[in-house]
């Protein structure tokens, strides 16, 4: 078990670092992806005239076309449980700080407690009903934590299954807490759960359910990504 506990606070150390100083041009895309998010969330609504959106049309085009014409950065990977994963703190669709798409959510772990905790509030991008959170996104929320507190098992593991439970409807706009915990581990069978709270109020649970997959996994998965990026 001590390699194991080795492993968890070296990708936990690795992970707080890179977040409070990833270097290169990532701080740089942190902020064009919060400018880009505030984007996101005014476009179904905005009332700019025609011109207006003609404009920010062929800026975002340009843009896109030189992001293209760049290619993709190689950085050296820090040694992780998750080979490929180093940099998922910027990148991550539901915690990436360069990714325009995540709200964020912002996650804290306790290793003592084996437990984790993350804050995130949902713009009108992810609205559902009106006023509410598409409980789509309340899923991949819970997905997202409850694989994070799935590392103290010590073995890289991927999500089974889990269910969620909506108590309430999870309101746009509002700051969100989400309590998870490591509840069990049997064998490749991991077991996790969490709470979504909005202050104290229950708003929805969820029970994960993660397999674990050989350690070589994760990097078997980003070469086989490298091979499709290279053949189109």
């Amino acid at each position: 078990m001590a390699d194991s506990d080795t492993s968890r606070e070296s990708m936990a150390r690795d992970r707080a670092r890179r977040l409070a100083d990833p270097g290169g041009t990532w701080p740089t895309k942190r902020r064009l992806a919060e400018a880009l998010r505030r984007l996101i969330d005014r476009l179904c609504s905005t009332a700019a005239p025609e011109a207006n959106l003609i404009e920010a049309t062929d800026w975002a085009t340009r843009t896109a076309a030189l992001f293209e014409a760049a290619g993709d950065v190689e950085e050296a990977q820090a040694a992780s449980l998750y080979s490929g994963m180093h940099d998922f703190g910027d990148r991550g669709p539901v915690c990436g700080l360069s990714n325009p798409i995540a709200p964020p959510m912002k996650t804290e772990s306790d290793p003592e407690s084996q437990s984790a905790s993350a804050t995130v509030t949902f713009g009108h991008a992810y609205e559902g009903a009106p006023g509410c959170v598409h409980g789509g996104f309340v899923a991949a929320a819970f997905d997202e934590i409850l694989g994070m507190v799935s590392s103290y098992a010590g073995r890289a593991a991927m999500t089974g299954e889990f269910t969620v439970r909506y108590r309430r409807p999870t309101p746009v706009g509002v700051p969100l807490r989400i309590e998870a915990r490591f509840d069990e581990h049997r064998g490749r069978r991991i077991h996790t759960s969490a709470d979504l709270f909005q202050g104290d109020i229950r708003l929805a649970d969820a029970r994960g359910l993660f397999i674990v997959i050989p350690d070589d996994r994760f990097a078997q998965l980003e070469r086989e990504f490298s091979e499709r990026q290279n053949q189109d």
